[in-house]
C-alpha cells in the first residue's frame, strides 16, 4: 500500500482534488482496484477483465469495494487450495499407476521362470479358458423344484455353494414337509444324475444354460445293526454232530426273547408256523 499512500499525498497537495473530494475518492478507488487486480492477474486477457472490474468498483462506495475485495480474496485462496489438492491427487494417481505397471512386469518376470508353462497341453487350455470365463461373468443356474423354476447366483463352482444357494429359496411349507414327512431333497441334473461333488458341479456348468432339479427322497430314520450269519456263528461256538437220524430238513432254533425286552410264547410260535410237531 505504499503506492496508495503516495497517491493520497498527491491528492492532498493539489487544491483541485481537495475541493472536489468526491472526484478524488473515485480516482483513488479506481487506482487501488486496478493495482490490486492487475498484480493478481497474470495474462493480458485477465488484466483487461480486471481493468473493467476496477472501473466498476471505482463507482461503488468504499464499503462495497471492501466487500468485493474480501470475496475475491477468499475465492483466490480457495482456488489455490483446490488446485493444490488436485495436484496432489494427480501426483498420487500417477505414482500408483507406475507402481501397478512395475508389479505387473515383476509378476510376468516371475511367471516366465516357471517350468509349468512348457507343459501345458491343449486340454489344459480349454480348462483354463473355461475357468477364466466363469470368473469373469456371474455364475448363474436354474433350479427346478415342484415344477417351479428359479434362478440362483453362485460365487464359486463348488458343491457347498450350490447346496447353500438352493436352500436359500426354500419356503416354509417345504421345511414343514421335511419335518412332518421325514423327507429330504437331493440335487440332480436334468439327466437325473446326482450332484454330490465339486467336479460334477463344474461339469454341468460347461453347458450353455446349466440347470438342476431338487427331488424329494424319504429319509431313513433308525439304527442299523449288523446281523451275523447264524450258521457261521453256530459253527464257531458249537460242535457239529453227525446226522444220526437222517433228517432231511434244517433244524432251526428260535429264541422267544428279543433284545428290546419283548417275548413271544411257544404257542404263538406254533400257531405262526401252523404246526404242533415242533420239538422243544
Amino acid at each position: 500500500f505504499d503506492h496508495f499512500s503516495k497517491i493520497l499525498s498527491f491528492f492532498n497537495q493539489n487544491d483541485y482534488f481537495v475541493r472536489d473530494k468526491k472526484r478524488m475518492f473515485k480516482i483513488l478507488h479506481f487506482n487501488l482496484c486496478f493495482q490490486l487486480f492487475y498484480q493478481l492477474s497474470s495474462s493480458i486477457t485477465y488484466r483487461i477483465f480486471f481493468l473493467n472490474i476496477a472501473l466498476i468498483c471505482a463507482n461503488m462506495q468504499f464499503f462495497n469495494f471492501v466487500f468485493v475485495y474480501i470475496c475475491y480474496t477468499i475465492y483466490i485462496e480457495n482456488s489455490k487450495q483446490i488446485q493444490d489438492q488436485l495436484k496432489k491427487l494427480m501426483k498420487w494417481w500417477h505414482q500408483r499407476e507406475q507402481n501397478d505397471k512395475s508389479d505387473i512386469i515383476e509378476k510376468f518376470k516371475i511367471m516366465s521362470k516357471y517350468k509349468w508353462k512348457d507343459k501345458i497341453t491343449k486340454e489344459d487350455i480349454d480348462s483354463i479358458r473355461f475357468t477364466i470365463d466363469a470368473y469373469l461373468y456371474l455364475l448363474t443356474a436354474y433350479v427346478m423344484m415342484d415344477k417351479n423354476k428359479k434362478l440362483i447366483k453362485m460365487k464359486e463352482l463348488t458343491f457347498e455353494e450350490i447346496f447353500r444357494q438352493t436352500h436359500n429359496f426354500l419356503e416354509w411349507k417345504d421345511l414343514q414337509k421335511m419335518k412332518n414327512e421325514n423327507t429330504k431333497f437331493e440335487l440332480f441334473n436334468m439327466k437325473n444324475n446326482m450332484i454330490e461333488s465339486d467336479e460334477t458341479v463344474r461339469k454341468n456348468f460347461e453347458n450353455a444354460e446349466p440347470s438342476f432339479q431338487l427331488l424329494w427322497t424319504p429319509e431313513i430314520i433308525g439304527k442299523t445293526k449288523t446281523i451275523k450269519n447264524a450258521l457261521m456263528d453256530l459253527k464257531s461256538r458249537h460242535k457239529l454232530h453227525k446226522n444220526k437220524k437222517n433228517y432231511d430238513a434244517l433244524i432251526m432254533i428260535i429264541s422267544g426273547h428279543g433284545d428290546d425286552g419283548d417275548k413271544i410264547s411257544i404257542n404263538e410260535i406254533r400257531e405262526f408256523f401252523g404246526c404242533r410237531q415242533i420239538n422243544l
